[in-house]
């Protein structure tokens, strides 16, 4: 697999990618059921109208600390010392806690109300696997590709070498 060099663009860039697909799904649900969920949620009380400005901001921060995380457990340390199922398994807590923080803080709907648990645990499920399905896609296109260049690799040395003799 070819890895590429972490920096802050990167980090930017890859959070902006998560925020982007957080409001896609977010635009959704609030143009489906805005207008029934804006009685018990601040993230839709304007609605099938749009979305509250001050959602976009915390959705926005929830995007950069979920980057953060994703950060963290790539760095070289964390894969040489903690096994990737592990890995995986501590992000996912944490990702989890950190949108139980924002629910709770923002009152992005009732805590004592179990359909909007079932509704964010499937979508978080449903992304996850979605995530999981391209990063795996990507590797296997990025191996090919490696495979490929080190035969035509092999293939030109070859031919130089029969070519001096």
């Amino acid at each position: 697999m070819m890895e590429e060099k972490k920096n802050i663009f990167s980090f930017i860039g890859e959070a902006f990618c998560t925020y982007s697909i957080a409001v896609i799904i977010l635009t959704i649900t609030a143009a489906v059921t805005g207008d029934e969920a804006g009685e018990i949620s601040t993230l839709f009380r304007l609605g099938s109208q749009g979305i509250p400005l001050s959602a976009l901001v915390q959705f926005l921060a929830v995007a950069f600390l979920t980057t953060g995380l994703r950060y963290l457990f790539s760095m070289d340390w964390m894969v040489k010392r903690v096994p990737p199922l592990l890995r995986v398994l501590f992000m996912c807590v944490l990702i989890v806690a950190c949108i139980v923080l924002f629910t709770n803080l923002f009152g992005w709907f009732p805590a004592d109300m179990w359909e909007p648990w079932a509704a964010f645990a499937a979508c978080f499920l449903l992304c996850f696997a979605g995530g999981t399905v391209t990063m795996i896609v990507k590797t296997r296109l990025e191996n090919r590709q490696m495979a490929e260049g080190l035969r035509r690799l092999k293939e030109s040395m070859g031919k130089e070498e029969k070519d001096e003799v």
